[in-house]
């Protein structure tokens, strides 16, 4: 009879899966890959079908404002201009020119070193100017593999001055280094860890580098040996990637010739290489801010789009960019103005790119003298360039600030001014303006019934034992190990999910899974219909590694792409996951063996935060646990490091809510929040936990609750807790 079953058992799994396969597709390494590509190609169809229709100048007008207001909204607030405090700290006298050491403020202490070339043979009394922005060399305006100290001289000997700064996270403006002042972290790393932190705030840390960079046109404008009218702006790679983006926002960057970094983002996004941070716009496809319509913002200047056969920008993407933009310049009667040049060699500005540029310069600019002969000038030492006495802002100017210390001023005023609810209908209130907002950032959608695909079936004494894979949405699938006692009965039901954000701390994770595993186990065996998943980007969907993952740095890692993709997109992996959960629950409510009004969700880690966002938005969850989870989204920006994965960083997040008032929409159901953690995963002291959480505190209170929730600065007895918190509900 048992050899029957089994064989039975056997052929109903044959049966489903032979049934289903066609219809649910394994989760895998290139799953969010496909889906970020797919997603991203439907938002650009509609911009891309319009784009061959703009046929006059106040269609392309309309247009134009649209896609300002979104370039403004991905960039965040300009802040307003205060003084330079610009001062000449020290020159170099050289046969072609002088070379001053110039520092100034682009904002309240936020010091910007660079170095001006000013050619010594005049002539006119004014001259045309480049500001000349660097790209990820380590030691910015002076690093010795950039083309940065040549191209200063070189212009020079044409009677060009050179404005090369220091983009922050580089050179003098290093923000992590040790003791002796090196550079702890690579400056796309840095750049990076600045950028999440500014993603809290509705903030890309690009618009830092473009006030930089208007602020140092400001500075040359002053100068009086500058002609302010004949000013441009050119770069590579990530320099290049800050020239078409000062652009669209800065009109006296009157000629533009960005190198080695335009292509189409999505050509980009689908070689699956990483990108830091200021080079991923919020909306970029859903707003149609591809490259080629920022490069049609600047019409009709001059614009000069130097590119790479051989580059990691595609120069397919390269050329559709420029073919877009060529529509509005050949509109407004500039068809000359809008350039493309293209050079046998790899990622770099080489001399055939330099001498085209110089020639685009002259051809523009009328200053008369002949392109670079491309000899090699022999340049000063890096260190002789430095502006500060260390050569770091940090350790030379200890009053420094710094964009970490900006963007906790955002957060701090940008937060919502709540009073705490007193009484149950004051609750209500609260809890729907929450709710509202969550909505708003998330933008989760569950459907009743997701498509399931049974995978294996197997016993195990008492307990039966099912694999699943959910479909949460179209071309996502996760995977469930679903463990509850055989027979007939309904039994309360746990939902368990891992710290998902940690895909290059494998080991650890697969440790932690274990443990998760063999929970799910222990549960099933007291009674509980548990459940263990893999949300989106985790386990066997977790992405494989990035092509330019540096030091297994988990801002370049691979779910730093997805996150990028995400954001891209105008959504964030986070709400998928949340999402993951929520069909997850839904499918166990469905399932005849469960209570469906006791199903409670566990999670640690990033799956804390999953559960904690899960049951605020869905009532039917009867309990839910966050263990040694993130406390707040505010306590991101108030250090510049931090631990916690991308996907944490929700776009503008702390402008609609923080995570005690997430907590707080729970109420009165029971809650656990055992250990959370600040910025550095540090659990928190037990009053600092109390006085993070003083919201939820409250709201518990006030619905009469206060034992439902439970806050500890330790690990719980879960399966004691899981045991009062479903007696509770029930």
């Amino acid at each position: 009879m048992k050899l029957f079953l089994n064989i039975l058992v056997g052929l109903v799994v044959l049966i489903a899966k032979s049934e289903a396969a066609e219809t649910v597709p394994p989760p895998g390494p290139g799953m969010l890959q496909a889906y970020f590509a797919n997603r991203a190609e439907r938002y650009l169809i509609p911009y891309r079908e319009a784009m061959p229709s703009i046929a006059t100048k106040a269609q392309w007008d309309r247009e134009r404002k649209r896609l300002m207001k979104a370039y403004k909204t991905a960039l965040g607030p300009f802040p307003r201009r205060t003084p330079l405090h610009a001062r000449v700290v020290g020159r170099i006298n050289r046969r072609e020119c002088v070379i001053e050491k110039v520092i100034f403020e682009s904002r309240p202490r936020f010091y910007v070193t660079g170095n001006l070339y000013l050619p010594l043979r005049r002539q006119a009394e004014r001259h045309p100017a480049v500001l000349l922005l660097s790209g990820h060399y380590e030691e910015g305006k002076s690093d010795e593999s950039s083309p940065h100290r040549q191209m200063g001289l070189a212009l020079a000997r044409q009677g060009v001055i050179t404005f090369i700064i220091d983009p922050i996270g580089q050179g003098e403006r290093s923000v992590y280094i040790n003791a002796g002042g090196e550079s702890t972290e690579y400056s796309t790393t840095q750049h990076t860890l600045m950028g999440y932190q500014c993603l809290l705030t509705g903030t890309n840390v690009m618009q830092y580098f473009l006030w930089d960079a208007i602020r140092a046109i400001d500075y040359l404008a002053q100068r009086p040996e500058v002609d302010a009218k004949r000013v441009a702006v050119t770069g590579v790679s990530g320099g290049g990637v800050q020239t078409y983006s000062l652009a669209p926002v800065e009109a006296r960057a009157a000629l533009l010739a960005p190198t080695c970094s335009v292509t189409s983002r999505l050509a980009y996004l689908q070689t699956g290489w990483a990108a830091d941070a200021e080079q991923c716009l919020y909306g970029t496809f859903s707003e149609g801010l591809e490259q080629g319509a920022l490069l049609a913002l600047a019409a009709p200047r001059p614009y000069q789009v130097q590119a790479t056969l051989y580059d990691i920008f595609p120069l397919q993407g390269t050329r559709e960019s420029v073919a877009w933009a060529q529509r509005i310049y050949d509109l407004q009667g500039m068809s000359d103005r809008l350039n493309l040049v293209e050079d046998k060699a790899g990622h770099e500005y080489t001399p055939g790119l330099q001498n085209a540029f110089y020639k685009w310069l002259n051809r523009w600019f009328h200053y008369g003298q002949p392109a670079s002969d491309g000899q090699a000038i022999e340049a000063d030492l890096p260190q002789h360039l430095n502006c500060t006495a260390t050569g770091r802002v940090k350790t030379s100017l200890p009053n420094a600030r710094w964009v970490a210390d900006f963007n906790l001023v955002r957060a701090q005023t940008i937060r919502p001014k709540r009073s705490l609810p007193d009484n149950l209908q004051s609750l209500k209130r609260y809890r729907e303006l929450i709710i509202g907002a969550m909505r708003k950032v998330l933008a989760v959608r569950p459907k009743l019934s997701p498509m399931v695909e049974t995978v294996s079936l197997g016993r195990n004494g008492k307990i039966e034992t099912e694999t699943v894979r959910i479909v949460t949405e179209p071309d996502i699938t996760v995977t469930g190990v679903f463990s509850r006692p055989a027979g007939r009965g309904t039994h309360p039901a746990v939902l368990l999910i891992s710290d998902s954000g940690n895909d290059i701390f494998a080991a650890d994770r697969a440790g932690i899974d274990l443990e998760i595993a063999r929970l799910r186990e222990r549960l099933a065996g007291q009674g509980y219909a548990a459940m263990n998943i893999e949300v989106r980007g985790a386990g066997s969907s977790a992405p494989g590694s990035s092509p330019v993952t540096l030091m297994d740095s988990v801002v370049l890692s691979a779910e730093a792409i997805m996150t990028q993709n995400a954001l891209m997109c105008g959504t964030n992996l986070f709400a998928g996951r949340v999402l993951d959960a929520m069909q997850c629950a839904a499918w166990l409510q469905d399932r005849p063996e469960v209570d469906r009004k006791s199903i409670a969700l566990i999670g640690w880690g990033q799956g804390g935060l999953i559960a904690l966002s899960a049951a605020a938005l869905d009532n039917r969850i009867a309990a839910c646990a966050a263990i040694g989870s993130l406390s707040t989204y505010l306590c991101l920006t108030e250090t510049e490091k931090y631990v916690h994965p991308p996907s944490t960083f929700l776009w503008n997040v702390l402008a609609h809510y923080d995570l005690p008032e997430v907590a707080a929409c729970i109420a009165p159901r029971p809650l656990l929040l055992a250990g959370p953690v600040d910025a550095m995963k540090r659990a928190l002291p037990l009053h600092k936990a109390g006085q993070a959480y003083q919201t939820s505190l409250a709201a518990y209170r006030i619905a009469g609750a206060s034992n439902a929730l439970l806050l500890s600065d330790r690990s719980p007895d879960l399966e004691r807790w899981l045991g009062g918190a479903v007696a509770h509900h029930q």
